[in-house]
């Protein structure tokens, strides 16, 4: 394929489909963020929050970037979901009525529930979020969080096989 030898002006050059894919120019090029993106694709969240609405709204978020991700409103009903199926992370708020997000943590425990956990703590709750991380917790976010620093946190989690964040940002 010579495309820039031919010395007549008029020359009408006739490219075969080989030719093309020959071309770099014209491969698909996908990015490092791509590719990450793509692997993040489909990761099966369960978000457990008493704040229905708050629940609800960061479900649908997280759902619009590509997650499965299903809202339970109480500890017990996030047990049950839990038995029956398979999540890559639960996202627990700390403080709610009856089964709160460390006694959650403890059933998750006993139950070798090997999702990862991050913690979310509305109410200045860094000490017991601490103790959740020393229980196995990935990490933590005070609420409200934004929908990027929960989902980068969600992606941090399944790149790092332990239990323990590679880096905190807030605290």
């Amino acid at each position: 394929m010579d495309l820039c030898k031919h010395n007549d002006p008029h020359y009408l050059a006739v490219l075969t489909i080989t030719d093309l894919q020959k071309m770099e120019f014209l491969k698909p090029r996908t990015s490092h963020y791509d590719q990450e993106v793509k692997k993040m694709e489909g990761l099966k969240v369960l978000m457990v929050d008493d704040e229905v609405v708050f629940c609800e709204n960061m479900t649908k978020l997280l759902n619009t970037r590509g997650y499965q991700a299903k809202a339970v409103n109480e500890g017990e009903e996030a047990i049950r979901v839990l038995k029956k199926e398979a999540y890559d992370v639960v996202v627990l708020d700390l403080k709610m009525p009856g089964m709160n997000g460390i006694d959650i943590l403890k059933k998750l425990n006993e139950l070798n529930v090997s999702s990862q956990v991050i913690m979310l703590t509305g109410h200045g709750g860094v000490d017991t979020a601490m103790e959740a991380i020393k229980l196995g917790a990935y990490d933590y976010l005070p609420k409200p969080c934004e929908v990027d620093e929960l989902s980068e946190m969600i992606n941090n989690s399944q790149n790092n096989n332990g239990r323990n964040p590679k880096k905190r940002k807030r605290v």
